[in-house]
């Protein structure tokens, strides 16, 4: 009636240590899961930020009209007529 393992025979694992094992199991998971999900939220953040800052600015006016909400390709038209008049 011993609960010790005789020599030579293995322990059997108890339920408690199984379902530590598997608790455990569970918060690495989840872990792993969270720590992927933050590295790709910085990566979308971070990877487009050189491409937008080498990207050259708006002129102010064009910037303007549009927070103002004119729509964008009725400025595009305007400043390519400008573009092609030659100045005198």
């Amino acid at each position: 009636m011993g609960s010790s393992p005789t020599p030579g025979t293995k322990a059997r694992p108890t339920l408690a240590r199984l379902s530590l094992l598997a608790i455990s199991g569970w918060i690495f998971g989840i872990l792993g899961i969270c720590a992927l999900s933050v590295v790709g939220l910085l990566v979308i953040l971070i990877a487009p930020w050189r491409s937008v800052r080498s990207e050259h600015r708006l002129p102010r006016d064009v910037e303007t009209r549009l927070l103002l909400g004119e729509d964008p390709d009725e400025i595009a038209r305007r400043l390519s007529a400008q573009d092609d008049d030659p100045p005198s």
